[in-house]
């Protein structure tokens, strides 16, 4: 029989609980860019101005439940925002391919630590570990990705003024920056160009 040593063992339950923490965070995060969103939207016209003040906003006791949202709405959204992820990320990954590869994952991480003997309370904790993995080589892919941008920035920025101050119009400007600079700055600036 295998025994595992407690250092291990407490590694690993640290390992499931962050990774545990992350998921429920990242799935339960702040929408303060819904609301700005929102506000722009009825400020050009193209949405639902929202109520202002407190007394026509409704609350739960003057809400219909038919109105309430619910939870496989909120689930199916979520997916719609995995989508976006996929592509601040730049991968080709599908929603349906990403939850495969999460759920294999999951099941790899149960099986070895069932094959391993471990306690059983260590099960579900390797099994959310590795399932999580997947999404969170997604976020730093994201989070890599956005911050190559953000240093690319400043350079884009100055390469589009000289081209304005040189007679070009405002396309094709964002077209040399497309042309001359690399991802990721030169394909979103590539993208903004194609509009």
């Amino acid at each position: 029989m295998i025994t595992l040593s407690p250092l291990l063992i407490s590694i690993a339950v640290f390992v499931g609980v962050v990774a545990l923490v992350g998921g429920v965070a990242f799935a339960l995060r702040d929408r303060s860019a819904a609301v700005a969103e929102d506000r722009l939207a009825s400020f050009t016209g193209q949405g639902p101005a929202r109520r202002q003040g407190r007394k026509d906003t409704p609350t739960l006791l003057t809400q219909p439940l038919d109105e309430a949202p619910d939870v496989f709405e909120k689930l199916l959204h979520r997916v719609d925002r995995l989508k976006l992820l996929f592509e601040q990320a730049d991968t080709n990954l599908s929603a349906t391919t990403f939850v495969i590869i999460s759920a294999g994952l999951a099941a790899g991480g149960w099986l070895v630590a069932w094959l391993l003997h471990s306690p059983i309370g260590i099960l579900p904790v390797a099994a959310v570990s590795m399932g999580t993995m997947p999404l969170m080589w997604l976020l730093m892919r994201r989070r890599k990705r956005l911050k190559t941008f953000a240093s690319q920035l400043p350079d884009g920025l100055e390469l589009l003024a000289r081209a304005l101050r040189a007679g070009h119009s405002l396309q094709a400007g964002f077209g040399l920056v497309a042309e001359e600079m690399p991802a990721p700055i030169g394909t979103e600036f590539g993208r903004v160009f194609e509009l």
